[in-house]
């Protein structure tokens, strides 16, 4: 999800409290989870729980977008002549009602959760962790997903990206970065000052007080670590207070649509990093992204947000057409413990570079996130108004991360 200043500001800034929906999107016949799996022919059912509606903002593109690449497969014939069907739960940023639905698919049998976009690991992780069932979660941040046994992270942290923007303003000559708080040990490391704090409440409107706090101090460089309506008017104060600030920011916060509703003025020469490529990208697998979803899901938003939530499900069914015997979410689990998805692939119905090249056969390096499977970072220019890849794609962040 989006960051303000860290793990915690996350956490406060998503927490909105509304109704729990679920449904499926299909009509399995048996559950397919720890209880025996799906019969000679029957359906893998895979959970799916986000943040699909909630006042503030949501993320309902995931759902459409993990649909295409399930109708994609079992268009091909499915995974060893079982159809997959999709469990979805919406969490809508209620910390109640993402662990009722973390309860619904253990109790459901599913033999794995797809957990695209939530600011409720901390609900979710726990009971998933008990009753043993895997979940692949394309955002990694909060402790469940770089600490449980059962986390299966495609992504790097939004640690990684940050540490990425970090080393990024060294290289452009930035002296003081402001707004991030939970890199000092990479800023540090780099010879750079304690990030300068700007934070910013849910309901401003007007931040022109933040962005003179972060002038008044010295910053030369701005992470804009906010959801797409705060970081819009971060980029329009600080082009009209201190236009020569250096921005830096996530690639989810900066998608094509927003960048193209800003002057060009605004956007030029912010530098975005992200845990997964952008869907403008000249990429074979952004292009069965593309195609899938006209086919499948026609109409459905392609952003950052429904490629990485498609990518995901892709990942799982890698785990899932290894699986020896029975599909359980023991045998699952088992499965993704021992995949390695390297870069340049052909693009196929099992598995993805979309993160990166990665492997979960071995736990991570990076202290006190041993699920963090995946530390490379995407890093992109804009110019003109369009997100140009910069060099040497992707980029490892496990030096500065250790």
């Amino acid at each position: 999800m989006f960051k303000a200043s860290g793990a915690a500001l996350t956490a406060s800034l998503l927490t909105v409290l509304s109704v729990s929906a679920c449904s499926s999107s299909g009509s399995p016949a048996s559950p397919a989870g720890g209880g025996g799996g799906p019969g000679p022919n029957g359906p893998i059912v895979v959970g799916f729980i986000s943040r699909l509606t909630n006042p503030q903002f949501a993320f309902p593109e995931g759902r459409p977008a993990a649909q295409a690449a399930v109708d994609a497969l079992n268009a091909a014939g499915g995974i060893h002549h079982h159809k997959v069907v999709l469990d979805v739960c919406d969490d809508q940023g209620n910390p109640n009602i993402a662990a009722s639905c973390a309860e619904k698919m253990v109790s459901s049998q599913v033999t794995a959760v797809l957990v695209p976009f939530t600011d409720n690991a901390v609900q979710i992780g726990p009971v998933l962790q008990t009753a043993g069932v895997p979940y692949v979660n394309s955002l990694p941040q909060l402790g469940p997903d770089l600490s449980s046994s059962v986390s299966f992270p495609p992504a790097s942290s939004s640690d990684a990206e940050n540490v990425a923007e970090l080393e990024a303003m060294k290289t452009a000559g930035c002296k003081q970065p402001g707004v991030a708080t939970y890199i000092d040990r990479a800023a540090s490391k780099l010879g750079f000052p304690a990030p300068v704090i700007a934070a910013v409440p849910y309901t401003t409107v007007d931040l022109s007080s933040e962005v003179a706090t972060l002038s008044s101090k010295g910053v030369d460089c701005t992470m804009v670590l906010l959801a797409s309506t705060n970081a819009v008017q971060i980029v329009n104060a600080v082009h009209q207070q201190a236009p020569s600030m250096k921005l830096f920011a996530s690639n989810l916060g900066f998608g094509p649509a927003v960048i193209a509703g800003l002057p060009a003025a605004e956007t030029q020469g912010m530098i975005l990093f992200g845990g997964s490529r952008q869907v403008t990208d000249n990429n074979p697998e952004v292009s069965q992204f593309k195609a899938q979803m006209a086919k499948y899901s026609p109409g459905a938003k392609l952003d950052a947000f429904s490629l990485n939530s498609w990518a995901s499900a892709k990942f799982l069914f890698a785990a899932l057409d290894k699986v020896q015997g029975s599909y359980s979410a023991s045998s699952v689990r088992a499965a993704l413990g021992g995949l390695t998805m390297p870069l340049g692939t052909a693009p196929s119905m099992f598995g993805t570079d979309i993160f990166g090249s990665f492997t979960t056969t071995h736990a991570s390096s990076v202290p006190g996130s041993p699920r963090l499977f995946n530390t490379d970072v995407f890093g992109y220019v804009v110019r003109n108004k369009a997100e140009v890849p910069l060099p040497d794609q992707p980029i490892n962040t496990a030096a500065l991360l250790r």
